[in-house]
């Protein structure tokens, strides 16, 4: 949302919460309110309402990046519904979403098999092919992986745990990018342009990876042109997918 909201703003998110209940179960509404100004009584009120309709209906209201007027004005209004949290951002509101869905214990380490599932899954590779070239390495949570402006000398694959994807921006708190699980490759992109890490990658929950470093990269292109080959073409393919999805995101921002 964004501006000075009343009443009637926020009964339109109403509607479409009770729209969305019609169609299919949810479980959170989330509403970013960083860029409002203010709220009348009546608007506090409306948002409220929409809790206790949350809660009525078994699902929660999350809050991101209240402003302090709009703070002090649900703080006045009456009620204390248990479906009301407030989240310094959307992507900490995110976060706990996913932490919940995710438990954060739970390592289940499929090995080579797991790391390379997307990759054998998109090409004519088996996990035997590449795992000669491969360094299985243990990260504990918390650890970091690489540092934003590092230099770019490997790729990893996720086997298991979880990693997530920073972005540190001068005078501003670090921005989450991206969130990693079994599959999926980090640090693809340096290697490919050669560029210093445009992020810091560290592991959410103790995770493993698999380590393709530059030089194991040019011993299987030596070695096996055609298991190089299959890397190169699943790499550019994540990579024209992650085009795509900006075309997209672009897309959506411009509506």
């Amino acid at each position: 949302l964004q501006g000075f909201l009343f009443f009637g703003t926020t009964w339109r998110v109403l509607e479409h919460a009770e729209a969305a209940w019609r169609d299919r179960a949810v479980d959170t509404v989330l509403i970013d309110l960083g860029r409002v100004t203010g709220v009348d009584a009546s608007g506090a009120m409306a948002l409220r309402t929409l809790a206790r309709r949350c809660e009525a209906r078994g699902c929660r209201l999350w809050l991101a990046d209240v402003p302090p007027s709009v703070a002090d004005a649900l703080a006045r209004a009456s009620g204390d519904e248990a479906s009301l949290r407030a989240f310094p951002s959307v992507d900490a509101a995110l976060e706990a979403r996913e932490e919940e869905r995710l438990d954060p214990a739970a390592i289940e380490e499929g090995g080579v098999a797991a790391a390379l599932s997307d990759l054998v899954a998109c090409t004519n590779l088996s996990p035997a092919d590449l795992e000669p070239y491969l360094t299985r390495v243990e990260l504990d949570g918390g650890r970091q992986l690489f540092a934003q402006g590092d230099y770019a000398d490997a790729m990893y694959l996720v086997a298991a745990g979880r990693l997530s994807t920073l972005r540190h921006v001068p005078d501003a708190a670090s921005e989450r990018l991206e969130t990693m699980g079994p599959g999926h490759p980090v640090g693809e992109v340096g290697v490919l342009t050669g560029a210093p890490r445009g992020a810091t990658v560290h592991a959410d929950v103790p995770s493993v990876v698999y380590r393709l470093t530059l030089a194991d990269l040019e011993r299987m292109r030596r070695e096996d042109p055609r298991a190089a080959a299959g890397v190169y073409e699943w790499l550019a393919r994540r990579m024209a997918g992650r085009i795509g999805h900006l075309v997209n995101t672009v897309d959506a921002l411009r509506r």
